[in-house]
């Protein structure tokens, strides 16, 4: 009897390692690739002035607020922050009071509505697409960070978007290529 517990148990043995892989048995979760493992996504999603909804996905949580828009050519303006790790960022989202006011994304403009931009020696400044949109970018170092600016208009909604990192962490530059590939206006 005691042979015959033992032959049962090495045979269950055999058959629990051999049919997982023929697909049979113990069916575990998924697998996560490379990028799901190097980060949790956090959706962000507002609407706009035309009903629209803007939307993108985040590498940290960001914590929103309402600013006030005394003196400003703002009548709504919207603020979203995170600081995680080696990464910071800074949205604004502001809803132009005059929809013919001008708005300028020059690096002046962008470090003005942001709350501790320090400097930056600017290394590149142009055009990027992002979600059907033509967004204004100026990339450049900070000492150790590496800085990128970003900003577009659609209708009397205006954004700036604010990233620092590490300036040769390429992971989390990835990431926020990402990012900044997730905007969507629907």
């Amino acid at each position: 009897m005691k042979n015959l517990l033992g032959l049962i148990g090495a045979l269950m043995l055999i058959l629990y390692n051999l049919l997982p892989a023929w697909g049979a048995w113990h069916v575990g979760p998924p697998e996560l690739t490379a990028d799901e493992v190097f980060a949790l996504w956090y959706p962000l999603e507002t609407k706009q002035s035309d009903g629209r909804i803007f939307s993108m996905d985040l590498p940290v949580q960001a914590e929103s607020e309402k600013e006030m828009t005394i003196h400003t050519p703002y009548e709504s303006l919207d603020r979203y922050e995170a600081s995680e790790d080696d990464l910071e960022l800074e949205i604004l989202h502001g809803v132009l009071r005059d929809p013919q006011a001008e708005v300028g994304f020059d690096l002046e403009s962008l470090k003005g509505r942001l709350r501790n931009p320090g400097s930056m020696m600017v290394q590149g400044e142009g055009i990027r697409l992002a979600g059907g949109h033509p967004l204004h970018l100026i990339e450049g170092v900070d000492g150790e960070s590496a800085k990128e600016y970003l900003g577009y208009r659609d209708g009397r909604d205006v954004w700036m978007f604010y990233f620092r990192y590490g300036k040769d962490d390429e992971e989390t530059k990835a990431l926020i290529n990402q990012s900044i590939d997730s905007m969507d206006v629907n």
